[in-house]
């Protein structure tokens, strides 16, 4: 799998609510994901949300995602809305990983990437060859790979798109309901 675009880089922890801010919860709740889009990273980059393009990185020198889940799906939401190809971080939370990987956003730790990018830069990421390129110095230099399964589910588009393209999981699943939906009552 192979991303290009222009680097986002803040160097500095993000969290949830630094993606997508909690005044803003309510077009969160109401899951208006165009409207929340609007806001993403608001306050540490103003016009983020105007001049972001699609297939741009969002590369974070810290931790993304800490903070409370309850903003976790709109601020993964609002990243896929504007078309962030990946969030790419020194360090993710593990919540927040899971919650992105569920809703189809790429996120992934590669410190290995923060000396190589600067705002502003072009990046190619190819993940099979565990490769990043900055086609704006020239420099590539190796990542730690992504294993293979999270690469299946990224370029499925998260767990859901994932599992239900796979024959074994769906029959898995429709079994397990069937014994649920045949069991006897709980006697307690």
């Amino acid at each position: 799998m192979k991303l290009n675009g222009r680097v986002w880089k803040l160097e500095r922890d993000v969290t949830a609510t630094d993606l997508f801010p909690a005044r803003f919860d309510k077009l969160g709740m109401k899951r208006n994901w165009a409207e929340c889009a609007e806001h993403l990273l608001e306050d540490a980059y103003p016009q983020f949300a105007a001049d972001v393009a699609p297939g741009d990185f969002l590369v974070v020198d810290g931790t993304v995602g800490s903070g409370h889940a309850h903003y976790f799906g709109a601020a993964v939401m609002s990243c896929r809305e504007v078309g962030l190809s990946a969030v790419l971080a020194t360090n993710v939370n593990g919540m927040f990983f899971r919650s992105a990987t569920d809703l189809g956003l790429k996120v992934w730790t590669f410190p290995e990437l923060m000396p190589l990018v600067e705002s502003g830069h072009q990046l190619e990421l190819d993940l099979d060859a565990a490769l990043a390129s900055n086609m704006t110095t020239g420099v590539t230099a190796r990542l730690t790979p992504v294993p293979e399964l999270i690469q299946e589910i990224f370029s499925a588009g998260g767990t859901t798109a994932w599992a239900k393209s796979r024959p074994e999981v769906l029959a898995r699943t429709r079994a397990h309901r069937e014994s649920l939906s045949n069991a006897e009552p709980l006697q307690i």
